[in-house]
């Protein structure tokens, strides 16, 4: 199995895998029908704005994508982790509802950010196409 091979595959279980995982993760049970929609939904998205963006860029901006990526999936987990650290008690008013959309959110866009990655690397993986030359000339023509 080839590196584009197994990026094809895994780009599917990044989307899949971000709803799936709503039951593991440390978040409030009515949170989680939330979260694994707006998962999926941003995987989703992952999905074609990747598919945008690689149908008409070179490698030099294919890799840039691939760091923004990682950058945003790295961040977002983070912000998810600090958001669960912070939010340790009920307080009560409109910073719980914060919380909360902060959390979702947070979770959501790492799996947004993983699926992008993960389709932008499948391009990556590909062998680069020869560059076209002039068309063939037939002889008397």
């Amino acid at each position: 199995m080839s590196i584009e091979q197994l990026f094809k595959i895994g780009k599917l279980v990044v989307v899949a895998l971000g709803p799936t995982l709503t039951t593991q993760v440390p978040m409030a049970p009515d949170l989680r029908v939330y979260a694994a929609w707006l998962s999926g939904v941003t995987g989703i998205i992952g999905l074609v704005v990747a598919g945008a963006a690689r149908s008409r860029a070179d490698r030099e901006r294919l890799w840039r994508a691939l760091y923004i990526g990682i950058a945003v999936a790295i961040l977002s987990a983070v912000a998810y982790v600090v958001v669960n650290l912070i939010w340790m008690h009920d307080f009560v008013d409109l910073r719980d509802v914060a919380f909360m959309v902060a959390l979702v959110v947070a979770y959501s866009i790492t799996w947004g950010a993983l699926s992008f990655i993960s389709a932008v690397g499948e391009k990556l993986a590909q062998k680069e196409d020869p560059a076209p030359g002039p068309a063939p000339r037939l002889p008397g023509i």
